[in-house]
Order: structure tokens, then sequence, then C-alpha cells
């Protein structure tokens, strides 16, 4: 009998939020390996967390190692550390998309996450190293968090570079849906959904299940529940509008700052984990 992560991928693409490309990190919640060659998801997604926890496997000492020597073609220290750091996450992403058939999510880090210009600085940054590797843009998500300048970011890179986006950290209507699962049943809720990130300990229980849920999303059920108001769209969201609906989400404001405080701090262990390899390179 099919898992529940095999009816799950007839409805809907899922995109794997892990760096452990090898599938050899152990779970805690499911002692057992598990990651992207295991159950062949269509995509990947990373994070500061997700990388600093696979750069401390020794399986993959050999990305590190490779972005420090990258690094360290910069002159000065703090452009040695910035070098490294963004090509860690290209290594990482350009590793996992030899597994998968689609696309890997590759994230900005999270310090510029109230400035529009240099997101989108960095972004383009990333799909040039992506590019000089052989990888073209379209396999390629820039992952940026779900702020007011976040959004404008994407919204610049997407219609005057190509380059396509995908917003984290989602947690009110104003940002556009939530997007962090807890639980299979919150998984399996949304079965139709176009694509589902879905964390290495959730797949494993979805691979165990034998629950074959209806797909609860798709058109025609959004056309007979919307009646005339299917082909509705919102109004343009203006900056003062989206910061005060964020505002008045105690929700949605306390966890976006959250996430990006969190994200912020493995980035800046990652950061120290690499000034520690350079100094002694």
């Amino acid at each position: 009998m099919a898992s529940s992560l095999d009816h799950l991928k007839k409805f809907t693409t899922v995109v794997a939020d892990t760096g452990d490309f090898e599938g050899t990190m152990v779970l805690t919640q499911a002692s057992t390996s598990l990651a992207i060659k295991k159950y062949g998801p269509v995509d990947a997604t990373t994070n500061p967390s997700l990388i600093l926890l696979a750069s401390r496997m020794t399986q993959y000492s050999h990305l590190i190692d490779e972005a420090v020597k990258y690094g360290k073609q910069s002159k000065d220290p703090d452009s040695q550390i910035n070098a490294a750091f963004d090509r860690v996450f290209v290594l990482f992403g350009n590793e996992i998309l030899k597994c998968i058939p689609g696309r890997v999510s590759t994230e900005v880090d999270s310090c510029y996450s109230f400035d529009t210009s240099k997101q989108v600085e960095v972004a383009r940054h990333l799909i040039s190293m992506y590019e000089d590797m052989g990888v073209s843009k379209d396999r390629i998500l820039i992952k940026l968090s779900s702020t007011w300048e976040g959004i404008q970011a994407a919204k610049i890179l997407e219609s005057q570079y190509g380059i396509h986006c995908n917003l984290t950290l989602m947690f009110s209507l104003c940002q556009i849906m939530g997007a962090s699962f807890r639980n299979r049943e919150q998984i399996l809720g949304l079965t139709g959904c176009d694509l589902l990130t879905i964390a290495p300990s959730l797949l494993e229980e979805l691979a165990q299940l034998k629950e074959l849920p209806e797909p609860y999303l798709n058109k025609e059920k959004t056309i007979s529940a919307m009646g005339d108001k299917s082909d509705a769209r919102p109004p343009p969201m203006n900056e003062a509008t989206f910061r005060w609906l964020l505002n008045e989400d105690e929700m949605a404001t306390d966890k976006l700052c959250d996430g990006v405080r969190r994200f912020a701090k493995d980035a800046n262990t990652l950061r120290d984990l690499l000034r520690d390899r350079l100094k002694a390179l």
C-alpha cells in the first residue's frame, strides 16, 4: 500500500527542508536516517540553520574547505568571510541539485531582511555564483524573509532580473499565507497545494503513514467556495497598510521577528566557524 508521502506527491510538489543531501542525518524524533536522496522530493530548500547543522557533519567538511579556499582569495578578513559564507550556500545548493529534478532555495542572509537593495544585490551575486558553476538561474529560488523589504526585493528580482523567489517566515494574510508545519495533519490538510516545504522528520512520518486523504485544495473546490468572488483580487498593498496589518497581528509579528533573529544567529555562528577556518588556513 502506498504511503501518505507517495499519495501526497500525486497532488502536490514536495519540497525537502534540509541541507543533508546525502541522507546521513540522524533525526532525534525518528531515530532513522533521512534526507533528499531517500525520499526523492522534487525541490529542496535550505536556510542558515540547516546549512550550519550540515556544515558540522564530517561528510560535508570538503565543502567547507572549498568555501574557505574560495574566500581566502579576497583581500581583507571581512570580505573573506562574506565570500566564504555565500560560497557555502551555493556549494550545498549545487550538490542538492544533483539529487533532485527541480529547484533549490538559497537564502539571502536574514541580517539584510530590512534592506531591499542589499537583498537584491546579494541575490544577484548568489545567482552569478551558481551560473559560474554551470547552474541555470531557472533551477534556483532565492529565499527572502517576508518583511516589507523582502517582498519588495522579490518583486524587483522577479520583474527586472527574471530571478524567481521563495518568501519565508509568512504568518499572516498580509504576507499572503502561513508557511510552517508542526505536524503531519497540517500537511495532509493542504493536500493539493502547489508546493509544500516539509522538514525531514515530517517526511519520515508521512513515509510511514498509510492515510490517503483526498486533495482538499484544487481549482474546482476554490471556485465552488468563492462563487462569484473566485476571480477577485485583493487591492494593492502599500507599505503603510502592510505594516499596520502586520502590527495588528501579534502572532505574525512575533514569529517573523523571532525567525529573522534565529536565522541571523545561526548565520553568525556559521560565519564564526568560517572565520576560524580562514585563520587556520
